[in-house]
């Protein structure tokens, strides 16, 4: 997952009002999206501070640990040994990671991970709710979807939780799926970047989603009739039996109220401005190549699931239930939906991404 992120403020207050800056002159501003085009790298959120926050707590602590050893010593060899000890002690505290993380972090981490599943065994999922959305609606529970119709187009889906909508574009490239030789016809990631502001409406993230399932299964032994079978299919592309592509575009009402009062204000107005990205976006991809549509309300239930890798044969069977049992649950090193288990893997360095 490749995500474009719009720099923002902490504050509100500061995105309504924010500081004016010069524009660039048309020939430079062309020139600088060439020659991000012909070599991007996606770059890796971070909270705000958060390297300095961690070199300063290590600081701190072995500043500690001193002042501990030499109070020790002031004192005397029988107050020296339990100082050393505690010195130690603060000193592992700040060195020692457990699961990548230091040991603060990770008790931290401890911590809302208990409070999370805390608050999901009392939170209960709203009756009637679509059973595609149920494993969604547990890890968010005010999570909910739209279905926007304007008059001159087909209904547009539409997810939020109310600070937030999001509209997803499912993209495909030629009759391959954006599957085999990818590096024939990448997607182009400048377009993308170019939808975060389009006519005023300023998005909040961009997100490209590849959702792969691969065949055959890997329990397989390699000498059964699946493995054979698809065999020649991986040596000419290595595809996987299913890549999909989807773009989510989230857009945060607040940091463009400006274009949000102009279209309606509210719930709607925000509608209409992410859709108005959303069909802006969808163009251009279009020109470059690719097929891409806007889901509606029913596509973007079913990408959320198969995002989620939703069992299929539980999704019908708790749409005939009365009884709702909870189909996620969350630990310290996986997230399990159903019968299958998610866990996530941290990119440390991206590599450079050309033609785009």
């Amino acid at each position: 997952m490749a995500s474009g992120t719009r720099s923002r403020t902490r504050g509100r207050s500061a995105v309504r009002g924010g500081a004016t800056e010069s524009a660039p002159a048309p020939g430079e501003t062309s020139a600088r999206r060439e020659a991000t085009r012909q070599s991007a790298a996606p770059g890796l959120r971070a909270r705000p501070g958060q390297a300095g926050s961690f070199r300063l707590q290590r600081i701190v602590l072995v500043e500690l640990a001193a002042a501990v050893l030499l109070v020790g010593w002031a004192i005397g060899m029988m107050a020296l040994v339990p100082a050393a000890v505690v010195a130690v002690a603060l000193v592992l505290l700040g060195f020692v990671r457990r699961r990548g993380r230091s040991l603060p972090e990770w008790l931290a981490t401890a911590r809302e991970l208990r409070a999370r599943r805390k608050q999901a065994a009392h939170t209960p999922i709203p009756p009637g709710t679509e059973p595609g959305l149920v494993p969604a609606m547990e890890c968010e529970p005010a999570l909910r979807t739209y279905s926007y119709d304007p008059r001159d187009r087909s209904p547009v889906g539409i997810v939020g939780d109310g600070t937030f909508v999001t509209a997803v574009l499912q993209v495909e490239a030629d009759a391959t799926a954006l599957r085999a030789e990818r590096s024939r016809q990448p997607l182009p990631l400048g377009l993308v970047r170019d939808a975060l502001e389009v006519d005023g409406i300023r998005l909040e993230s961009a997100q490209v989603v590849l959702h792969t399932q691969p065949a055959p299964a890997l329990h397989l032994p390699q000498q059964s009739v699946a493995v054979a079978n698809y065999l020649p299919l991986q040596e000419q592309t290595g595809a996987p039996a299913v890549r999909i592509t989807w773009i989510a575009l989230k857009l945060d009402p607040e940091a463009c109220a400006e274009a949000v009062a102009a279209r309606g204000g509210g719930l709607l107005g925000a509608q209409k401005c992410v859709v108005r990205s959303a069909d802006h976006l969808a163009s251009r991809l279009t020109g470059a190549g690719f097929r891409a549509r806007v889901l509606d309300e029913e596509e973007l239930i079913a990408a959320l699931a198969t995002s989620a890798c939703a069992n299929p044969l539980v999704t019908a069977e708790a749409g005939r239930s009365e009884t709702r049992e909870r189909r996620t649950e969350e630990s310290g090193r996986s997230w399990r939906c159903d019968n299958r288990r998610h866990t996530t893997y941290w990119v440390r360095r991206w590599p450079q991404l050309g033609g785009g």
